[in-house]
């Protein structure tokens, strides 16, 4: 934050012909949606081929069982069939009934080792952002990490990179469920305040790697984040619900639909859909890697308010 005095002395030096030093404005005025996307992109090609590598080792044998076991083994056990045989067995529903109960455990089976398995992408995404914050320069280092440092000052090889994805797993999945729940129970509440609460969360899962919070704390710099940019953030927000969320879900179902009405075989069928599901992590990747680039030229903004605010342990007086 830049007190009055501040702001007098700088105005004072740009009258007297010195450079001032430049600070992110409250609206994020200073980050420029072209400067976003071009440092991404250059991230993202920079390490294309160590994701690549991440995603070939964690989401594709997700992929390959999601397809080829859980999804032949539940066949029935989906939402959309359960509402079919439901319909189509109105008529007959006391007999129906008699079977519901297994049918809803094993829906609700289904759906659970589907989100454990789709949880464990996050690794890759963890991955992506560690990349992107080793080249911006804003990786949190913990004093008794050296892996952390080596990724910090010099190229970060794809084994370091599964390394430090792989042990900041279980936080950044602990914090992603605290906001899927709390941004799910708003959602069903009355709608508006599951879209405020993703809004404001929408940085928990880059604070995680790159300042070392987690959990609650993770959320709080979230919200710190959203509060001090708040257009750039609801620019991305909205960037990011379209195009991970919406659209990449959509186009996976519509080629997904499509192969299934040219009658393709079972196995050519899931072939697809599991490079189809590796590549639709890809991408996600992408708009990972802007979040993280985002986020580390908001860092430094908010970094005084971190510590004015005491969740590192080491709050000061004013």
């Amino acid at each position: 934050m830049i007190d009055t005095e501040d702001r007098e002395n700088m105005n004072g030096q740009e009258e007297e012909g010195g450079a001032a030093p430049e600070y992110p404005e409250k609206d994020g005025g200073v980050f420029s949606f072209g400067e976003i996307m071009r440092d991404s992109w250059d991230c993202y090609k920079s390490g294309f081929l160590k994701l690549l590598m991440l995603v070939l080792a964690v989401t594709l044998p997700l992929a390959i069982l999601q397809v080829f076991v859980i999804d032949m083994n539940f066949e029935k056990a989906t939402p959309a069939s359960l509402l079919i045989d439901n319909f189509n067995n109105s008529a007959n529903a006391g007999a129906a009934m008699q079977d519901y109960g297994d049918f809803y455990g094993k829906v609700f089976l289904y759906l659970g080792i589907t989100a454990l398995l789709t949880s464990i992408s996050l690794i890759t995404e963890a991955g992506a952002v560690i990349f992107a914050g080793s080249r911006m320069g804003s990786l949190h280092v913990p004093e008794n990490s050296p892996s952390h440092r080596m990724a910090a000052e010099g190229e970060i090889t794809f084994s370091l990179l599964f390394e430090l994805s792989f042990k900041s797993f279980p936080k950044l999945l602990i914090t992603m469920f605290i906001v899927r729940l709390f941004t799910g129970l708003g959602l069903m509440m009355c709608f508006i305040p599951g879209i405020f609460i993703y809004y404001v969360t929408i940085y928990a899962a880059y604070s995680v790697e790159l300042t070392g919070l987690w959990g609650r704390k993770a959320i709080f710099v979230s919200t710190l984040c959203t509060r001090k940019y708040p257009k750039v953030s609801a620019l991305f927000a909205v960037i990011f619900f379209v195009g991970a969320e919406l659209l990449l879900s959509l186009a996976l179902s519509g080629i997904l639909s499509l192969l299934s009405l040219l009658s393709a075989g079972p196995v050519a069928s899931g072939m697809i859909e599991v490079l189809l599901m590796c590549v639709k992590q890809l991408v996600l990747l992408f708009f990972a890697t802007c979040g993280a680039v985002l986020f580390s030229k908001m860092l430094p903004g908010i970094e005084p308010l971190i510590s004015e605010s005491g969740i590192r342990g080491d709050r000061r007086t004013l």
